[in-house]
């Protein structure tokens, strides 16, 4: 999905975002490694039984822990047919829980403005642009 809808034409999509938030800024970490067992990743299958059966991914999502007390969303997308029905919703907080059970005080991602609305829904506050496609965007996990 990542690939091939999400993020189209982009070659370098590692597992796991070498990112973090300091201040409002996104810096690149240096060391991820500690990091890398606290990766999740979440799907939602849509599966129909009315004639030929059929299956696909509709929405998917991740997140990992990105410093100490941080927790970062990555890669929200929902299929276009599939859109409107609080699937997006449904991902983030399943996200926001992972960092909560992490032990993490904040989440915070960085979405394309057409997807902020998904984000303000789930209470994240814009902070800053980070270029003309995308922003930055956080919310504390125990609200």
């Amino acid at each position: 999905m990542w690939k091939s809808d999400l993020w189209k034409g982009r070659e370098d999509i590692p597992p796991l975002s070498t990112w973090t938030l300091e201040g409002n800024k996104v810096i690149k970490q240096l060391d991820i490694k500690r990091y890398r067992k606290t990766s999740v990743f979440i799907a939602i299958k849509y599966v129909s039984y009315y004639g030929e059966s059929y299956e696909e991914i509709v929405g998917v999502n991740s997140g990992s822990q990105c410093g100490l007390k941080m927790y970062r969303s990555r890669g929200l997308w929902v299929h276009p047919k599939h859109r409107g029905l609080g699937l997006s919703t449904w991902l983030l907080n399943e996200t926001i829980d992972y960092g909560r059970k992490r032990g993490c005080e904040i989440i915070w991602s960085y979405p394309k403005l057409s997807a902020l609305y998904a984000y303000t829904g789930v209470n994240f506050v814009k902070q800053s642009y980070f270029d003309g496609d995308n922003c930055v965007v956080t919310r504390p996990l125990l609200l």
